[in-house]
This record gives structure tokens, sequence and C-alpha cells, in this order.
């Protein structure tokens, strides 16, 4: 390799690294970062909020959509329609996805996606508002909390 051409590698490599450094900071000051405490307010100190291969969107604008649909003083699910809005649209959804166009579809999809990400973020972050911890340290608190705040939300979805 001659050494005009290595001299440009790197330097691609140098801006390419500027760029990433940028991207990632960017993204931080956006979103926060990916933790529970500043995503959810959790109180349990250095828990990821969305692990590597289950990413949620970060951001307080996606928390204050789920917090629009579920009731943020309630454990439980809000007495509204929204989450039944939610589950009723995706039905909806797929009893006409044969007859859409694809510019259609690829809008009806990314609305989908949405719809999943919000219904599994409720559930996600009541999980994130326990410390796994107590499944060691103290079970029976544990399960009590997980079947006051986790359990409820899973069998409301599941039973549509």
């Amino acid at each position: 390799v001659s050494a005009k051409m290595w001299k440009e590698y790197i330097e691609q490599k140098q801006l390419n690294d500027l760029f990433n450094s940028f991207s990632y900071n960017y993204q931080v000051a956006y979103e926060g970062h990916n933790s529970a405490a500043e995503q959810i307010g959790s109180c349990i100190e250095n828990i990821a909020y969305s692990n590597e291969g289950e990413e949620l969107p970060l951001g307080q604008s996606f928390q204050d959509v789920v917090k629009l649909i579920f009731s943020p003083s309630s454990a439980h699910l809000a007495v509204t329609d929204a989450p039944d809005t939610l589950l009723k649209q995706l039905e909806f959804s797929n009893s006409r996805t044969d007859k859409l166009d694809e510019t259609d579809q690829i809008k009806q999809d990314i609305l989908d996606i949405r719809c999943l990400q919000i219904l599994r973020a409720y559930i996600h972050n009541q999980i994130k508002q326990i410390d796994l911890e107590d499944k060691e340290r103290d079970p029976i608190k544990f399960t009590e909390l997980k079947d006051l705040h986790v359990v409820p939300a899973q069998n409301y979805i599941q039973k549509y």
C-alpha cells in the first residue's frame, strides 16, 4: 500500500471516529442515557433501561406517549380505552394487510411497530421499577411487587 493511500485511510478513519463521537453525543443529548433512572425515573441504580437486542425508543417524548396511554400514577392500566384502542388498531391492521399497496403497507408497519413498542414499554417500565436483586434478598417482596405491577399488565394484554 502506498504512503499516499495509507495517509488517506488514516484521515478517513479519524473523520469517521469524529463522526461516530458526534453521533453518539447527539443521541445522548436528545434521548438521554440508557438507564432506567433517566428514562423512567426508576429508583434502582445502575440498570440499563433497554438491553441490546431488545431496544425500545429512548427519550422523554416516547415515555410521554406511554404515559398518555397508561396511567402514570398507578401500576395498573388506566381506566380509559386507550390500551384497547392500541390492541384494536393492531387487530384491524392485521385484517387488512392484504388489501394495502406497498407504500401504505410500509406506513402501516411503522404504525404497528410503534403500537407494539408502546405496549411493550408499559410492561418493560413496570419491570424496571422492581429491583431484581430482591429475588434473592427478599423473594416474598419480589413476588408481591411482580404480582402488583407486572402480572396485571401482562394479563390485560394477553387476554385481548
